[in-house]
């Protein structure tokens, strides 16, 4: 299972809306590569890699010259993928 926390929500939601303007297809394609990669990271967890937090990975997601960053986490109770933030790869990181 693949939960989005809100922050992730609205990261996804932003990256979109910057996007679409310009070029709504490329908006879609970039949603469409994040989803795919969450999927497999579903399938495989340890996909990415760990960040200064041993509870968060960090995984890329390729798309144009940068691509998109997301971090999760796994909540222990079901295994459930948490995505916690989503940035464009030249976006400053919190």
């Amino acid at each position: 299972m693949i939960i989005f926390a809100p922050e992730a929500i609205s990261d996804a939601k932003r990256l979109y809306e910057f996007l679409k303007p310009e070029n709504p297809e490329a908006a879609m394609r970039a949603m469409a590569a994040i989803w795919n990669k969450l999927q497999l990271v579903e399938c495989m967890p340890g996909l990415g890699y760990r960040t200064r937090s041993p509870l968060i990975r960090q995984i890329g997601v390729p798309f144009g010259k940068r691509g998109y960053i997301v971090r999760y986490t796994l909540r222990e109770s079901d295994g459930a993928l948490i995505v916690l933030r989503i940035w464009h790869g030249r976006e400053a990181r919190p």
